[in-house]
């Protein structure tokens, strides 16, 4: 599931020119949601 967030970033930085530290904000946003959603779903299972 993490590497979704890798392809995109990726593709964005290669193919439309993103700069890395406007891709690296996205990236950290993509983390923190899946930190948070893994930790309320491992307290309810």
């Amino acid at each position: 599931m993490a590497i979704l967030p890798v392809t995109i970033l990726s593709g964005a930085i290669v193919h439309e020119n993103v700069p890395i530290p406007t891709a690296l904000v996205h990236m950290t946003d993509w983390v923190l949601e899946l930190v948070a959603s893994g930790a309320v779903l491992g307290l309810f299972i």
